[in-house]
């Protein structure tokens, strides 16, 4: 997870690098989008599978008990 968080940093450090009118401008934007994708892709290849999942501290509904009739 940190190297998400670093790539992020080196994302926005790059697109401020961008600004310089240099011959390295272009090249900085280009680096600086694929250290955000790259970012945001390990993130979500990390929290996608527990974003998806029921919470673990919620008890499973008994589907067995809601279809019994009431006595």
């Amino acid at each position: 997870m940190v190297a998400a968080y670093g790539l992020v940093i080196a994302a926005a450090a790059l697109r401020l690098l961008a600004l310089l009118p240099t011959s390295f401008a272009t090249a900085a934007l280009h680096a600086s989008a694929a250290a955000w994708v790259l970012a945001f892709g390990l993130y979500l290849w990390r929290f996608f599978p527990m974003m998806i999942r029921p919470r673990p501290d919620q008890p499973r509904p008994a589907a067995a008990a809601a279809l019994r009739p009431q006595s």
